[in-house]
């Protein structure tokens, strides 16, 4: 009798303990979220101030290895969160413009406003709103 108890009791732990770690694994992944997207806006918005820094001391459009490489990781680290593809895609092209600006000479309005600064802008501004919403997600 005491055994029946005792696997009974054990049963339940183990579905307790479940459902807590189900739990647990999704806080987890909550505060996962939170912290790859902070990384990945302190990237981009790193990039995109070195750029307009560098944009309003020169008018020239030569490559620069260094916004190249900033770009590079901005992309890297945005490749890291939930439906960041397209933003990634977008800021490793910028990272390719940096590295060969002539090539978009003569590409069209459409692409190069694609890789502008203002769309960089708008892209931020998303992502800053969706690290919001997972902030207070976790805050709650």
């Amino acid at each position: 009798m005491i055994g029946s108890i005792q696997l009974a009791i054990a049963a339940f732990q183990l579905k307790l303990d479940h459902f807590t770690k189900s739990a647990n694994r999704q806080e987890q992944n909550e505060l996962n979220s939170f912290y790859a997207l902070g990384e990945a806006i302190r990237t981009l918005e790193y990039a995109l101030a070195e750029t307009v820094s560098f944009v309003g001391q020169t008018n020239q459009r030569a490559p620069n290895p260094r916004l190249a490489l900033l770009w590079e990781e901005a992309s890297g680290t945005i490749r890291n969160i939930r439906d960041g593809a397209d933003l990634a895609d977008l800021t490793f092209e910028k990272n390719l413009y940096w590295r060969n600006p002539e090539f978009y000479q003569g590409q069209s309005e459409n692409k190069l406003h694609r890789i502008s600064l203002d769309n960089v802008l708008v892209q931020l501004r998303r992502l800053r709103s969706k690290y919001e919403k997972v902030q207070n997600k976790i805050s709650e």
